[in-house]
């Protein structure tokens, strides 16, 4: 492991926040009666007596590793069109810390919090997927437009049948996005380095 790297903690952090977010999640599951993957919302983790404790913790620190991963990237040199993006994914990071802060037995403050992700993930989202897409990383540039698609589809179908489970796929793509993202900061955030000639994320030979 070279902890001289500089994409070294940024990458930590990702898989951090991962494993947390998951460990801690499927605790609460565990300790939710009856819970349901298409009937109930991760935020039902929250606000049952057994649950609320891991998953209200669990969200706190994920979104607290998030913003340390973001901030990370924020504090450096980078294009315009990385920087907004890094900018929107510290303020998701912030609505995620919201969430656990907020159960959902706080329904205004949770709801403003949970939409802040929502919203503020799926933005930064597509718009590092453009810069992959202009850097020629394709898979990775319809991968991203996929999980905003997905992530906007669960906000308008948070009231119907559909809102639970699109909610929960939402999460993952997202999630998985991110770490995607992390494995390919080398090109991203060094624009002075020379271009691979095969780009992160190409699609086919």
């Amino acid at each position: 492991m070279d902890w001289k790297d500089k994409h070294l903690w940024p990458r930590i952090l990702a898989i951090k926040g991962a494993v947390i977010f998951l460990v801690f999640t499927s605790v609460a599951a565990a300790h939710y009666p009856g819970y349901s993957f298409w009937h109930n919302y991760l935020s039902d983790l929250g606000k049952e007596r057994a649950s609320a404790p891991f998953f209200n913790i669990g969200v706190i620190l994920t979104g607290i590793t998030m913003l340390a991963l973001f901030g990370i990237l924020a504090a450096r040199k980078s294009p315009v069109s990385l920087r907004v993006p890094v900018v929107a994914a510290c303020i998701a990071s912030i609505g995620l810390v919201g969430v656990g802060v907020y159960p959902s037995t706080m329904p205004l403050e949770h709801t403003i919090s949970a939409l802040s992700f929502f919203a503020f993930m799926g933005a930064a989202v597509i718009l590092f997927s453009k810069a992959y897409w202009e850097e020629g990383s394709r898979g990775l540039a319809l991968f991203g437009a996929a999980a905003f698609a997905v992530d906007m589809l669960s906000i308008t179908q948070s009231s119907t049948d559909l809102g639970p489970g699109l909610q929960k796929v939402a999460v993952a793509m997202l999630l998985v996005f991110t770490l995607l993202f992390v494995h390919c900061l080398p090109q991203r955030f060094n624009p002075s380095q020379p271009r691979e000639e095969k780009p992160c994320g190409t699609m086919g030979e």
